[in-house]
Parts: structure tokens; C-alpha cells; sequence
């Protein structure tokens, strides 16, 4: 992928967030900037330069109403992707994707999914204080994730050995139970002090107060305003450590291994 397809692909991506915003705004819900998104508002007042996508998180309660609003209140250029609406699809969260377009990921180049231009969307669960539950769950619910992906013809190539493991492992599971499995971890809690993201990158550094939710602020990203977390400082340090130092040049990469581009007749909105 070009420097130029990239920028492309992330004005793309700012038009989904920005439709994200226009629904939960009319239907009340809270949303936030996550992980490399929010670093990106924090630190460049946009994406980063060489991110490939945008995160979004939300508690469980506005996600859930969120995807059940998608159902009737969704530009039709838009489809939003889950476990509900595509049999194959292999996350444990939401991704909205723009129809017509073709953003190939390696991990699902064999997989019979949606493939277009897309923004993730991470439901955050309460979980245990704990720290020993915490890392029982985490690992537990990373083996499932695995397991779920390859049931569905994704291909992980950082875990190539692991996933025959769990595949042999797995054999004899259908995916309705992988999911059910994963639901009785994500799900197990009403309340708590801690919420976190079980399908996050970061096991149990994904947890946080509960009440970091309840405050937001808008950033400016790119030529639009995005929420993010209040205490998005705390936050981004418990992700990343010292996040305003910048990565060496050769750590700044095609993350998400996109093998193929096409933007179809899409035009960009935000400009």
C-alpha cells in the first residue's frame, strides 16, 4: 500500500467514525477514540502517520444499542459487520464497512467475509479485580479468540503453531459454542469497579475504571471533533508508557498486513 492509499484509506476510515458519532449523538450513547486512534487525536491531532486504522470503544450497553440501531439507521453505503449478521466472520467485535470497496487483510484472504474498507468497534465488559482471574480470563478468552478465527478461515500467521493447537483442540467445537464460551467470560459481570476490551491487544492492561467512562472530551482529529476519554493520559500510559516518543522508523508498519486496495466509486465525505 502507497503513502497515497494509505491517506486515502484513513480519510475513508474518519468518514466511518464520523457516521458512528452522527448515530450514537442522535440516539444518546457514548463512544471514545481507542488505542492507536486515541493516541493519534492526543499526539497528532489525527491519525497517526503510518496507522492503518481506527478503533472505537464503547461500554457493552450503548454497543449493543448501537448495533441494534445500525439495523434501521445506517447510511446504505455502510454495512455494519458481527458474529449476527455474517456467519463467517471471525471478531468478537463490530466492524462498519464501506460497500464496494476492498481492504484485504492476510488474515482473511481465505475467509468468505465482507473485505471492505473498515473502522473496529470494541465492546468493553466489566471484569474481576483479581489479578489472577484477570490472567486466567485473558489467556482463556486469547485461545478462544484463535480458536473462533480459524474455524472461520482466518489465517494467523503470528500464531501459526498455536492455532494448529488449538484447531486439533477445537475440532469437535462449532463456532456458536467458541462464541457461547467467549459470552460466559465477556459477559459473566453486571457491575464492577473495572471494565476492559477481553478481545483487546493488551490482556490486562485493557483494564480500567469503570468510571473513566463517564467522562469524555471532544479532541480534534483530523478536521473533525472525536471523543475521547477524559483521563485518555492515563489511559495511553498504561497501553504504551511514555507515548509521546515516537518509534523507531522501523517499528512504523503495515500492522495490519493489507495485501489489497480499491476504493471502488467511493467518495470521501470529510473533506
Amino acid at each position: 500500500m502507497t503513502s497515497k492509499e494509505l491517506r486515502k484509506v484513513q480519510l475513508c476510515q474518519l468518514d466511518l467514525a464520523v457516521e458512528v458519532k452522527r448515530i450514537c449523538e442522535k440516539h444518546n450513547l457514548k463512544f471514545t477514540l481507542a488505542y492507536g486512534s486515541m493516541l493519534g487525536a492526543v499526539r497528532h491531532k489525527g491519525f497517526i502517520p503510518w496507522d492503518d486504522d481506527l478503533d472505537i470503544a464503547m461500554l457493552r450497553s450503548d454497543y449493543e444499542k448501537f448495533i441494534d440501531i445500525c439495523k434501521s439507521d445506517l447510511d446504505n453505503q455502510y454495512i455494519l459487520c458481527t458474529t449476527e449478521t455474517d456467519e463467517n466472520y471471525g471478531n468478537y467485535f463490530a466492524q462498519l464497512r464501506i460497500k464496494d470497496t476492498v481492504y484485504g487483510q492476510k488474515i482473511c484472504e481465505n475467509a468468505d467475509v465482507e473485505k471492505g474498507i473498515f473502522i473496529d468497534i470494541f465492546p468493553f465488559d466489566f471484569c474481576s479485580e483479581n489479578k489472577m482471574v484477570q490472567y486466567i480470563q485473558f489467556n482463556f478468552f486469547k485461545m478462544l479468540k484463535i480458536a473462533f478465527l480459524t474455524k472461520n478461515n482466518y489465517k494467523i500467521s503470528k500464531h501459526q503453531i498455536l492455532q494448529k493447537i488449538v484447531k486439533a483442540f477445537c475440532y469437535f467445537l462449532s463456532s456458536d459454542l467458541i462464541i457461547k464460551m467467549m459470552n460466559k467470560i465477556a459477559l459473566k459481570r453486571k457491575e464492577g469497579k473495572l471494565i476492559c476490551n477481553f478481545a483487546g491487544p493488551y490482556k490486562s492492561r485493557e483494564c480500567m475504571p469503570r468510571s473513566y467512562f463517564d467522562f469524555f472530551e471532544l479532541c480534534k482529529f483530523e478536521n473533525q471533533l472525536l471523543p475521547i476519554l477524559s483521563d485518555s493520559k492515563k489511559v495511553l500510559t498504561q497501553w504504551y508508557g511514555d507515548y509521546m516518543i515516537l518509534p523507531p522508523p522501523e517499528k512504523r508498519e503495515n500492522r495490519h498486513e493489507i495485501i489489497k486496495v480499491d476504493f471502488g466509486e467511493y467518495k470521501i465525505k470529510s473533506l
